[in-house]
């Protein structure tokens, strides 16, 4: 929270200095535009609480409790903060979106009003083996007894088997680890090796006969004849899944044009950070346009050095039930019931 008007004019001048700098980019995508035009209207709010401050001769705290001025500010930073992660992650890898034309069309934030909707997903199972509290103990089990290097893969096979206790009665689900998604080669150039991302795939059907078929082959070949909902899952061994998510949006590009759909939803994971993209095919089939979302982390905590590491609410359940719904509604648009939207 802004504390002092000195501290204003500092936000004022860095947001005016990254403006100035996207502002001299050449070219630029959507994502840039939407991010000029939030940066212009939180400088200008920004410019109003200075001159308010100023016009005070008492404390200035009431001016700073302004909710809305936060919440723009925050919002902003978010924002700043994903898309520079991104420019810097293209200049230093060479990677151009460009010749590939897929392009971020902007931030997905978790919708204001989830936690009556989470309360009910939380509740679901609550008496079957992967209950949220038997989530919440087996992912306790996982941070104080093993290490990190094992990789991701633990952590995710968790939040999964919460989710298929989650999905609604005679809908059947389908977890391919490490799924082979080989690239074409007209693409390799631009996209991770790959020892960059390990591929998941999860398969929602609604007849167990079909899920046993894919259980034993699960190509991308009878994915797409058959046209299950198919939701991809992409491990990364990097610290920060946030400076990858271009890369990921390449891979699942790639992989709607394997399963031949215009839409087609994922999530790039760390095993604790978690970021979810929904991408669009463009019409003539030649790129993509995708959204991602704000990085949802499974927060811990610890007393001291002798404690064991809490997994702290509701971080987990949170995951678990955006997972649960974008596996079933892999290739949907967003609407006004999803979990997330525009920022």
């Amino acid at each position: 929270m802004v504390k002092e008007p000195s501290e204003l004019q500092i936000a004022y001048e860095r947001l005016s200095g990254i403006h100035k700098k996207l502002a001299a980019q050449k070219g630029g995508d959507n994502a840039d535009k939407v991010l000029q035009q939030q940066l212009q209207k939180t400088l200008s709010m920004v410019r109003s609480k200075m001159a308010e401050t100023r016009a005070q001769s008492t404390n200035s705290s009431d001016v700073n409790e302004d909710k809305a001025f936060q919440q723009q500010l925050a919002k902003t930073q978010l924002m700043l903060r994903a898309k520079w992660e991104e420019i810097q992650l293209a200049e230093s890898s060479g990677m151009n979106e460009e010749d590939l034309n897929i392009h971020s069309s902007g931030v997905l934030g978790v919708r204001k009003d989830y936690e009556e909707r989470l309360a009910k997903s939380t509740g679901i199972s609550e008496e079957e083996l992967w209950s949220s509290e038997n989530l919440y103990r087996h992912l306790k089990l996982l941070e104080n007894r093993f290490s990190r290097t094992i990789g991701a893969r633990p952590w995710i096979e968790a939040l999964l088997f919460r989710v298929h206790a989650i999905l609604p009665s005679g809908e059947y689900m389908v977890i391919n680890m490490d799924h082979d998604v080989s690239l074409t080669p007209e693409n390799t150039s631009a996209l991770p090796t790959p020892d960059d991302f390990v591929v998941h795939s999860v398969i929602v059907v609604n007849d167990e006969c079909h899920a046993r078929r894919f259980l034993s082959f699960p190509s991308l070949a009878r994915i797409r004849v058959h046209n299950p909902s198919t939701f991809f899952i992409l491990e990364t061994k990097f610290l920060d899944p946030l400076c990858h998510v271009p890369q990921a949006a390449d891979e699942l590009y790639e992989c709607a044009k394997r399963l031949d759909k215009k839409i087609i939803r994922g999530a790039l994971t760390s095993g604790e950070d978690w970021i979810f993209l929904h991408l669009k095919m463009n019409d003539d089939g030649n790129g993509a346009s995708y959204h991602y979302s704000e990085r949802l982390r499974l927060y811990k905590a610890q007393t001291n050095l002798a404690a064991d590491v809490e997994i702290s609410r509701p971080w987990p359940d949170l995951i678990a039930a955006i997972l649960s719904s974008w596996i079933e509604n892999s290739h949907s648009e967003i609407t006004d019931d999803d979990w997330f939207e525009a920022m």
